[in-house]
């Protein structure tokens, strides 16, 4: 794929209106080793055991009225989703490797983060490390022996059915 489409849908995913069973969009944040992160490996785990895979918008936050609003994300932020760092965590906790990487794009002078997610090969990616809120311990964030998948709603949750 040539950099002018590669950037062209990155642009798409930036100015999707809202959510879907393919594009998820968080809010600005920071790769932080911790409840960020395994909020954000449950629902990379989710597009990786979904058809096609996925794509995570970060810099977009969600209104009251279930619209997005464009806000980007700082230059610090930016630099902490580093696809090395951010797919190390995310295999350390799930099974077989999550294949992702981490992009960041500039779209009308603000930076985003887009990281986009392989779908599986051949056997779906299980958790293998349950991760507790630190702030919650009943809260578990990641659940041991559980497979994610994106839902028609635009979530990720454990697979219930075949």
């Amino acid at each position: 794929m040539s950099v002018d489409a590669l950037n062209s849908d990155f642009d798409r995913y930036i100015l999707e209106t809202g959510e879907s069973d393919k594009i998820d969009a968080k809010g600005p944040m920071e790769w932080d080793n911790g409840p960020e992160a395994a909020s954000l490996s449950k629902d990379i785990a989710a597009f990786a055991n979904s058809k096609d895979g996925g794509v995570i918008v970060i810099g977009k936050s969600e209104c009251a009225d279930a619209s997005f609003t464009p806000d980007g994300v700082s230059d610090q932020q930016a630099a902490s989703f580093e696809t090395t760092k951010v797919a190390t965590w995310v295999n350390n906790r799930f099974s077989p490797n999550v294949g992702l990487v981490c992009h960041t794009h500039e779209y009308q002078n603000k930076k985003f983060v887009i990281i986009t997610i392989d779908e599986f090969s051949d056997v779906p990616h299980l958790c293998t490390k349950t991760f507790q809120d630190p702030r919650n311990p009943k809260k578990h964030l990641l659940r041991e022996k559980t497979i994610y998948v994106r839902t028609a709603n635009a979530e990720s949750a454990p697979l219930g059915s075949v």
